[in-house]
């Protein structure tokens, strides 16, 4: 059994039959979603405006035939991306680790797992970081 309020609660449901009216206050609700969508997409790609309806389908786009529609600037990997933009900014560089319990500040060197201890350090427990002396405490 299911309860709702409103009239419009649940336009269409598989749970119960559906009415005349319900369907089309759903198609209603889709229309407007999708006007709402067509009109973000021309505010941020303002080249698309004669053409929005062409690429506004429903259909889902493989990146180089959306690069041809102009639905994106350009190909490229998140990584590319980022290394592109850091040129350009203050990159700080944080812990490699996720770090709960915030023991290392992000303005700490991060730890580099892939380097082999030094024999004669002791390391950090939560990290593996070399402490700032054998027998002194951690700086975690």
């Amino acid at each position: 059994m299911q309860r709702t309020a409103g009239r419009f609660k649940r336009t269409i449901n598989v749970l119960t039959p559906n009415t005349e009216e319900g369907v089309a206050a759903f198609e209603k609700e889709l229309e407007v979603i999708h006007s709402e969508f067509k009109q973000t997409v021309v505010a941020q790609r303002p080249a698309l405006a004669a053409t929005v309806d062409d690429v506004a389908t429903g259909e889902a786009w493989l990146a180089v035939n959306a690069l041809d529609k102009r639905l994106v600037d350009a190909l490229g990997t998140s990584d590319g991306y980022l290394r592109a933009r850091a040129v350009d900014a203050e990159v700080r560089h944080g812990p490699l680790h996720h770090d709960a319990s915030l023991r290392h500040s992000a303005f700490t060197p991060p730890c580099n797992v892939f380097a082999p201890p030094a024999p004669s350090t002791r390391r950090c427990g939560c990290c593996a970081r070399a402490s700032a002396s054998a027998a002194g405490s951690s700086s975690c």
